[in-house]
């Protein structure tokens, strides 16, 4: 709590609890700058934030620190400043001034990457905390445009313990574009023993 009055600015990328969890005990403790994110991620982060204090308050007595229903809906609905992708917002903090656009981070629904320009300067900072490149079902992937090349990059990294099985195909997938994990491999052959059976 002590080191929130030297917070200038809170960027929230995604809608899960993860990226904006914290937020509705952050402002309860006394978080006064700005707090960027796009309106989906508002309105999802809202739903998320209630669903986890109501289900909490199902299970046990919930601290005075904790935000209620009533905390959440205000904060997200007066506290925080939506954006849409790329329009310009315009920070001033320690005599720096910053202008911090949203864009598509193709993760999910109004997900953000974050470009942050340094006016009187030259400096570009990218901070896409869980961007997704390729193009999913329901959303787009990573579309970025940056006026230069970032001085700074900020993203996030898989822990070296998370293990992705490669990709396997066999000559009928390879013709098709299409890989199976061995795992995925596996259920298809069970699935389809049971069905034959």
């Amino acid at each position: 709590c002590e080191h929130l009055p030297f917070v200038d600015l809170v960027l929230i990328s995604a809608c899960d609890l993860e990226s904006c969890g914290a937020l509705p005990r952050l402002c309860k403790l006394g978080l006064q700058c700005p707090v960027l994110l796009t309106e989906p991620v508002a309105r999802l982060g809202e739903l998320n934030c209630v669903s986890l204090v109501e289900s909490v308050a199902k299970q046990r007595d919930v601290p005075d620190t904790f935000a209620t229903v009533d905390d959440i809906v205000e904060i997200f609905n007066k506290r925080v400043t939506t954006l849409k992708y790329q329009q310009p917002y315009l920070v001033e903090a320690e005599g720096l001034a910053l202008r911090v656009t949203a864009h598509n981070s193709g993760r999910t629904l109004g997900s953000a990457a974050w470009v942050l320009e340094v006016l009187r300067s030259a400096d570009v900072i990218l901070y896409a905390a869980d961007a997704q490149l390729n193009r999913g079902r329901h959303v787009n992937g990573w579309m970025v445009s940056l006026p230069s090349r970032p001085t700074l990059q900020i993203s996030e990294v898989w822990p070296a313990s998370t293990v992705h099985e490669p990709v396997e195909r066999t000559s009928d997938e390879s013709a098709q574009g299409v890989g199976r994990t061995k795992g995925e491999r596996r259920m298809l052959e069970y699935i389809l023993g049971t069905l034959a059976a």
